[in-house]
């Protein structure tokens, strides 16, 4: 993969690959896939939105049906010590960020979008740096949660 920068200063791995949340290559194939093969055991999106709309299904469906829904929990399973994580470090942030208590159980995403929202943004400032979290990545962000909020939706309708 070719070597970008701005500003003189290297593009993160999760911006490169349109992976905010760094989501680790596995045998599931989300929509909007790139395919370029992964990179570093992480997926590649072929834009922000994908990488956001897989992020959320995972972290607001996949571990709720865990039970993991808590910050601690979510946070503790998405970025475990045994990887080199400072966990505790990454959950003090987010729920510093969000404003969200670290064991307070969380509510569906379609019951409150805009704490989901300021957890994902504090996760992805906490995967690939707060400056790299600009207005137009929160908008691809806005833009996912919007389209799976419309999903279930219309899913629990039927």
């Amino acid at each position: 993969m070719e070597e970008r920068k701005v500003n003189g200063r290297r593009l993160p791995l999760g911006w490169r690959l349109c992976n905010p949340l760094n989501i680790r290559y596995t045998c599931i194939n989300w929509i909007g896939l790139s395919v370029i093969p992964e990179q570093q055991g992480f997926c590649q999106f072929v834009n922000f939105y994908y990488g956001w709309r897989a992020a959320i299904m995972i972290i607001t469906e996949t571990y709720r049906r865990r039970g993991w829904n808590t910050l601690a929990k979510i946070i503790s399973f998405w970025a475990p010590p045994e990887d080199g994580n400072d966990t505790a470090r990454y959950i003090a942030f987010v729920s510093r960020y969000s404003g969200v208590d670290p064991h307070e159980e969380l509510g569906t995403l379609e019951e409150d979008k805009e704490r989901w929202k300021r957890i994902l943004v504090g996760m992805a400032r906490m995967e690939i740096g707060y400056a790299w979290v600009d207005s137009a990545l929160v908008k691809h962000l806005d833009d996912a949660i919007e389209g799976r909020i419309k999903y279930l939706k219309k899913k629990n309708a039927q």
